[in-house]
């Protein structure tokens, strides 16, 4: 199982970055590999949602492709920062927390960014 290895493989990257010299005691490990559990969990899900949205939506080419232009448009038209928000999270499938890591903001900030990218498509009402 690919998913196991990638698990174990978070695990022991979470493990050494916290430092050779700290005590690893099993909560740690238990806790640490229960987060990194979760994540994968959540990952997957975002992953088959986005497989199965995809058939749903092939089902009618001509209107997939009409939608997914207007799509297209409208992220055009956000701002740069809501548009590389919009390609992290939407087209690459990385997680908030993912996005909070890698832009070095809490995630309570990216969770606006995701509020305002979602209100500027038109998919939250105001």
């Amino acid at each position: 199982m690919p998913e196991l290895q990638d698990l174990l493989q978070e695990t022991r990257i979470a493990l050494w970055r916290i430092g050779l010299n700290a005590p690893v005691k099993a909560a740690l490990v238990v806790h640490i590999a229960n987060n990194r559990a979760a994540d994968l969990v959540r990952s997957i899900v975002r992953r088959r949602a986005r497989e199965n949205t995809a058939s749903m939506t092939s089902a009618s080419p001509r209107a997939d492709t009409e939608l997914q232009h207007l799509l297209n448009v409208n992220v055009d038209l956000l701002s740069p920062r809501l548009h590389e928000f919009y390609d992290l999270h939407y087209r690459q499938g990385f997680s908030e927390r993912d996005i909070a890591r890698r832009w070095g903001l809490s995630r309570s900030s990216i969770q606006w960014l995701n509020h305002r990218c979602r209100r500027a498509l038109g998919s939250e009402s105001a």
